[in-house]
């Protein structure tokens, strides 16, 4: 999610930059310093992260989960495992701590699932960019590229050993992060809801206000949901001074079966953007403000 939303906005930010300075531009763009990726950009250092194909600790019963025949794509959904619920048998008397264990220990015995599974998952982001040198002319150019360069996903995965390739060619693994091992900390909720529907239990949490930044990643979204990662992108003869990101609370809806499955989540991440970049002796200030909007069906 985050590598799609960075790669798409980011560098359209800063074409507004070039856009706005083009008279200049076109006189000295032949000797315009080109931005190397993994110089001008420093590294994420906060947020240690493990190989896409080690898998987060899980209770040891969890280890035991059914084995899948190889010609199954759509395996029974598996028994329950060890994982108790918290202790109340109405989830809506569960604190923001009990929900928060729930969510964890759910969605990391999801994400340790080996066996064959068919995911359905969508992602819907929405940009617009709201500041920029040049005004309205330069937005009513800038916004129809953003626009036009950022599409919907909707692909069917088909997870073996906990991971699959995803329409732009990157492996991923079942449920976000992608980048991190899934963490839910009680310090980063803003509020917490849980209720029984039938057999499953819904929950839904909203994250606190965090600020992404060139150098740090936001400490609770990071190992949530995702963070968007400048760094990752190489903006060619554009130098990204600065960019800090706002998450102005994301939001997760989880369904969890009886046996302590997930079986479906949506994430909703609204942002702001405001990013600086120079080329030369040019530089200049914009902000973006938008949405990402995520949903995986887990088809047990």
């Amino acid at each position: 999610m985050m590598k799609k939303l960075t790669t798409a906005v980011v560098p359209l930010l800063i074409v507004s930059i070039l856009l706005s300075f083009a008279g200049c531009l076109k006189y000295t763009g032949n000797i315009l310093e080109v931005t190397k990726p993994g110089t001008e950009f420093p590294a994420f250092t906060t947020v240690q992260t493990p190989a896409e194909t080690t898998l987060p600790y899980v209770d040891p019963a969890a280890t035991t989960l059914p084995g899948v025949d190889a010609a199954t794509t759509n395996p029974a959904e598996p028994v329950a495992t060890t994982a108790p619920a918290p202790s109340g048998a109405d989830p809506s008397t569960w604190t923001v701590q009990q929900i928060v264990d729930y969510v964890n220990n759910s969605v990391n015995q999801t994400r340790a699932y080996t066996g064959n599974l068919n995911v359905h998952h969508t992602e819907t982001i929405e940009a617009v960019l709201t500041k920029a040198p040049g005004g309205a002319l330069v937005q009513s150019i800038a916004n129809p590229i953003i626009e036009g360069a950022i599409k919907p996903t909707d692909e069917t995965l088909t997870f073996a050993n906990g991971q699959a390739v995803d329409t732009e060619g990157d492996t991923v693994p079942i449920l976000l992060p992608k980048k991190a091992a899934f963490s839910l900390n009680a310090n980063g909720v803003a509020s917490a809801t849980a209720r029984a529907e039938g057999t499953d239990t819904v929950i839904e949490i909203a994250l606190v206000r965090e600020v992404g930044t060139l150098d740090t990643p936001p400490q609770y979204n990071s190992t949530a949901i995702g963070y968007m990662n400048a760094g990752m992108v190489d903006l060619s003869a554009v130098t990204l001074t600065a960019c800090d990101i706002t998450y102005s609370g994301s939001t997760m809806k989880l369904r969890i079966n009886q046996s302590g499955y997930v079986v479906t989540v949506d994430y909703y991440v609204p942002f702001v953007v405001e990013a600086a970049g120079k080329a030369m002796f040019i530089s200049a200030e914009v902000t973006c403000e938008g949405s990402d909007s995520e949903s995986w069906v887990l088809n047990w």
